[in-house]
């Protein structure tokens, strides 16, 4: 209506006249001019509240996630607390009876008393990880947002421990403590870790050795097997998280263990790295304790 008003006005131009004439021929002039203001009123009121209509669903939504988040995260509290009490239970049963054999007879079988030695220590790892992580969901808290409770390790004992409980062959180039500052919970998990990988893939019961090699100002903890290695080309992916190697999919695994060695290094300003030679070799060097060196 405007733009006609507009062509009958150039055509026919009028006399003198304001703009506020109330002839027809303007208020049409007028009226069109109210009506789109008013329409376009309408379409930002409109608008707006379509758009605050939709803001207070995605604000509803976004709180019932939340709702439901927490409650997961309740259930997930509670699952993990009562799987560490489940735990507890089995665990002190085989901690009493090795206790019990031991204490009943003395061992004249090496087999055997070795075989116990390591249900012990294994028994009492578990117990230990259970009591420690499991109540303050420890994965979340120290691995992914890097909380620790540091603590005075001797890696020589934890590392032969570990070999001895595994079976592999360890060596150390010296017989004293070796001490690093870290997490009693997460060193073990990130020693355990490299062993278990090493041994899963690993071309014989014996092609596993773990080496430790104190030096002046840092430790070098070395993990080999003689298996079929690391192609060049996935070295650079082993450490994220989910990733499986090509030639280890038929294997069981999760395709974390290798990421949480990662990441429990490097929260203790430690380095990872893998080398392909007869098998594949995991290399990571920690500093060593201030007052230790």
């Amino acid at each position: 209506v405007s733009v006609y008003r507009l062509m009958d006005i150039i055509i026919h131009p009028p006399g003198t006249a304001s703009f506020l004439d109330k002839g027809d021929q303007y208020m049409i002039f007028i009226w069109a001019i109210v009506s789109a203001i008013i329409y376009a009123l309408a379409m930002i009121v409109m608008t707006s509240e379509r758009l605050r209509e939709a803001l207070k669903q995605q604000l509803n939504e976004l709180a019932l996630a939340n709702r439901i988040t927490d409650n997961a995260l309740r259930e997930q509290k509670n699952f993990l607390t009562m799987l560490s009490h489940e735990f507890r239970t089995p665990l002190g049963i085989i901690k009493a009876n090795v206790d019990a054999i031991f204490s009943a007879s003395p061992m004249r079988d090496n087999f055997t008393k070795e075989s116990l030695n390591r249900i012990t220590n294994a028994s009492t790892r578990l117990t230990s990880l259970v009591e420690g992580c499991l109540n303050d969901e420890w994965i979340s808290n120290a691995v992914e947002h890097g909380q620790l409770e540091l603590s005075k390790l001797d890696l020589r004992q934890i590392l032969s421990e570990l070999c001895d409980e595994y079976r592999v062959n360890f060596s150390c180039n010296t017989a004293t403590p070796v001490i690093f500052q870290g997490d009693r919970y997460l060193i073990p998990i990130l020693f355990s870790s490299l062993i278990d990988n090493a041994r899963k893939y690993a071309s014989t019961p014996d092609g596993v050795s773990v080496r430790c090699i104190k030096q002046s100002d840092q430790i070098l903890i070395e993990v080999e097997d003689n298996g079929p290695g690391i192609p060049v080309e996935e070295q650079q992916h082993i450490f994220d998280k989910y990733y499986r190697i090509r030639n280890g999919n038929k294997r069981p695994g999760t395709g974390l263990g290798l990421f949480f060695v990662k990441r429990i290094t490097e929260l203790h300003d430690g380095e990872i790295e893998v080398e392909q030679r007869n098998g594949a070799l995991f290399r990571i060097v920690l500093p060593i304790a201030g007052d230790a060196a």
